[in-house]
């Protein structure tokens, strides 16, 4: 019985719940138990003794060869457990090994470890303390209680294990002075850090990341002259790297000193009066803080530097060309002379090309397809050419520009769907329908719904176009699928089914949600309206094809034509619904839009009649 099925799978669910839960608990009580069952204090017979009585080092006892059969075997099993993710079963098996040798140090290391991954840090510190204690040239437990002595927050202790590290453990320095560094950083000891950081560089290199963190530490100790100095270390280490000099600035920006930041590079200029690499960093501030004149200034120092080089070059050009102020202020002649220069490269076409569409200047698309010629892989030239070409319906241009840019990127959604357009306005329908289909798939294998939706109601109307009612019904279908939102395909093809006198409770149901969701459509108005006239609602069609047309479907003649068709229904003389013929006629005159229905209207007018 269904009922008692659903009643079973129930209880059994809350059965795995409970015994989920109980795992995890058995767990906790389990590490808890071999705890206090382990930790105990005690007192071996087999510890040496120092001078002052206390254990130096535990001696394990040798086993006998059944035992360490037994030990081994539990122990494997252990690590297997843990790495399965069984922690609980770990820890007995940890156990079991306890009972067989109470004085192995691993078995209470990997407790800790067990712990420290239930992040039951305190119970792991104690775990560690016990190994360490049994074995205290074990450099692995130690670094595994340094650290977990810090991360129960015993700083103090944990710096006193860290700096013992360093002289156990030599070969590891390099890991130790990073913690040594943040522990006396956390303990407000600044200067301790910047030692620790100071070496650990040593061991390293200078490095922008370590001048930062002194940088840091040294201001939260109010020491600003020290902080400054860690940066004036990285620019005498580096003194070509330019960008170490706009990184002081740009601190001293950050703490509100303009006059310092500006300081730092005139003295660097000062320094290398006649470096276009220097000059381009400064431009690249300038421009940053909004100082537009200044950086333009400077750009064009580097452009006009006797030793600069191709990059600077490009990459001054290109930041003037980028920003309309700078790029409508700059002679052609510089971009010209640019072209010249290199014209076997893409950027200079580029370039030219972008201060041409700053001054909405159309030669800019010519010289994009020129730069496309020497580097195909610039996807947002490509963007621009094909939005440009579908912008002035120039589809020829449009079909060919997709076509190359298809080479480049196959799995651009945006270029078959654009494509797909090109062959529609070129009647290559079947290609067209064909690029949409390509487009929809690479929208749903990107997860894309909403503009899958679009375009498989585009391609509806295509079908419908084409007269395939069936195949565009369906297609429609998969795009509310898709998006159920999608107020467009709803009110086509609530429209195509009325015009199909086919299930017309569905076509008002459509309809409606479209006009609930944009009220003011005309479009939208006149499709509810015409669906109305068709189940006889006159009077309700009347009401809507008015609001229709009085919201701006006066400019639409089969909308036009449906307010004369109405008008008629319910009764109107001739010298009202007429005119609105006559109108509609002359608008699809005008538009030489291929209207299908113009025979018809063509009857009405010379009838003065309705037709069907």
């Amino acid at each position: 019985m269904p009922w008692m099925k659903q009643n079973v799978e129930k209880e059994a669910s809350v059965i795995q719940v409970r015994n989920n839960k109980r795992m995890t608990n058995q767990l906790f009580y389990r590490l808890i138990l071999v705890g206090l069952l382990i930790t105990l204090p005690y007192v071996s017979t087999n510890a040496k003794k120092t001078e002052k009585g206390k254990a130096a080092v535990v001696q394990e006892p040798i086993l006998s060869s059944k035992d360490q059969f037994k030990f081994n075997y539990f122990y494997l099993e252990a690590l297997r457990n843990k790495e399965a993710g069984d922690l609980a079963s770990a820890s007995d098996n940890l156990y079991r090994c306890h009972l067989i040798n109470p004085n192995s140090a691993i078995i209470f290391f990997e407790l800790a470890t067990i712990s420290s991954m239930q992040q039951m840090y305190n119970s792991a510190t104690t775990y560690a303390q016990r190994a360490v204690a049994m074995n205290r040239s074990n450099v692995r437990y130690k670094r595994a209680l340094a650290e977990l002595t810090a991360r129960v927050d015993n700083y103090d202790k944990a710096i006193e294990m860290y700096n013992e590290m360093i002289i156990i453990d030599p070969d590891h320095k390099k890991e130790y002075y990073p913690q040594l560094a943040a522990l006396y950083s956390a303990t407000r000891q600044y200067d301790k850090a910047c030692e620790a950081l100071d070496k650990y560089a040593e061991l390293t290199e200078l490095s922008p990341a370590i001048v930062e963190e002194k940088f840091k530490l040294y201001l939260q100790a109010n020491n600003k002259k020290k902080a400054f100095e860690q940066v004036d270390k990285l620019i005498e280490q580096y003194p070509d790297v330019y960008g170490y000099i706009s990184y002081k600035a740009e601190l001293y920006l950050a703490l509100q000193d303009t006059i310092s930041a500006q300081k730092t590079f005139q003295q660097a200029l000062k320094k290398n009066p006649d470096d276009p690499s220097l000059y381009y960093i400064y431009a690249q501030y300038l421009e940053k803080h909004k100082q537009l004149n200044q950086a333009y200034d400077y750009y064009l120092k580097t452009i006009h530097s006797p030793i600069t080089t191709y990059d600077l070059t490009s990459a001054s050009i290109l930041a003037i060309a980028t920003d309309s102020t700078m790029a409508v202020s700059t002679p052609d002649t510089l971009f010209d002379h640019f072209i010249q220069t290199y014209s076997d490269e893409y950027l200079p076409y580029f370039c030219k090309g972008l201060k041409n569409y700053m001054e909405k200047d159309s030669s800019c698309y010519d010289l994009f397809k020129q730069s496309l010629i020497y580097n195909s892989l610039q996807q947002d030239t490509w963007d621009m050419l094909i939005e440009y070409y579908g912008s002035i319906s120039q589809y020829d241009s449009l079909y060919t520009t997709c076509q190359n840019a298809l080479k480049v990127y196959p799995s651009n959604e945006k270029y078959h769907y654009s494509y797909g357009n090109a062959c529609k306005s070129l009647n290559k329908d079947s290609m067209a329908i064909t690029e949409w289909k390509t487009a929809v798939q690479l929208c749903l294998d990107k997860n894309n719904l909403i503009l899958a939706s679009a375009i498989m109601g585009i391609i509806g109307d295509s079908y419908h176009e084409q007269g395939d009612r069936e195949k565009g019904f369906a297609a429609y279908d998969s795009a509310l699928v898709y998006d159920e939102t999608n107020v467009l395909v709803m009110n086509n093809y609530a429209y195509f089914l009325s015009c199909e006198n086919k299930d017309l409770q569905k076509a008002e149901r459509l309809s409606g949600k479209s006009v609930k969701a944009n009220p003011n459509s005309p479009e939208f108005l006149d499709t509810y309206a015409w669906i109305c006239f068709k189940l006889g609602e006159y009077s309700m069609a009347h009401l809507y094809i008015e609001q229709a047309y009085n919201r701006g479907g006066d400019k639409s003649g089969e909308l036009v034509e449906h307010y004369g068709d109405i008008l008629y229904k319910i009764g109107e003389s001739k010298d009202i619904y007429l005119p609105l013929w006559k109108k509609a006629l002359e608008i699809h005159e005008q538009q030489k839009d291929n209207y299908s229905g113009i025979d018809k209207l063509k009857k009405k007018v010379e009838t003065e009649n309705y037709v069907e």
